[in-house]
């Protein structure tokens, strides 16, 4: 499950839409298990990127490695480096996705964590926590989308072209 918007958390939860005055300990510990189900799904999108950078890097060594029995033909060593291009797009995509957020589980002064922080305290922090989440997994997203895409046409090209030289 994508990580929605505060303002769309807050009404699914039945959170008060008024000022921080008007927060309780039940909307701090929704906003806790939302934020907590937010660096879950951010989790399993590096999990897939981590899953899908091993076969990208097996087959780009495998191109590398048979680059001398490339034909002279100039359309087959376009395509040669075509899927090369392709596939190093798809680990500089998978790096991004890898790349480290600045996401917090639970800013209520940890460590360690500190059962008596208030609502009014800490769930304006939780809140600005969650836009960043919610910005951050649509990046990994779009980044894990570029890593499967360039994979796939990569791969692709890449083995066709050596296939036609064999």
């Amino acid at each position: 499950m994508p990580p929605r918007s505060s303002s769309e958390m807050r009404v699914d939860l039945g959170a008060p839409m008024g000022g921080p005055e008007h927060y309780t300990e039940n909307d701090l510990s929704a906003m806790r298990m939302y934020v907590d189900d937010q660096v879950a799904a951010i989790g399993s999108l590096e999990r897939r990127a981590v899953a899908i950078l091993q076969p990208a890097g097996f087959i780009l060594a495998l191109g590398i490695n048979n680059a001398r029995n490339l034909a002279a033909a100039t359309v087959a060593k376009g395509l040669y480096y075509f899927g090369l291009v392709a596939l190093i797009g798809a680990i500089v995509a998978g790096g991004v996705v890898l790349w480290p957020t600045r996401r917090l589980r639970d800013p209520s002064l940890t460590p360690p964590r500190h059962p008596d922080a208030s609502p009014e305290r800490v769930v304006p922090i939780l809140i600005e926590v969650t836009h960043r989440n919610v910005s951050g997994y649509h990046i990994k997203t779009l980044g894990l989308r570029a890593e499967v895409g360039l994979l796939v046409v990569g791969a692709c090209v890449l083995v066709g072209t050596l296939a036609s030289i064999h």
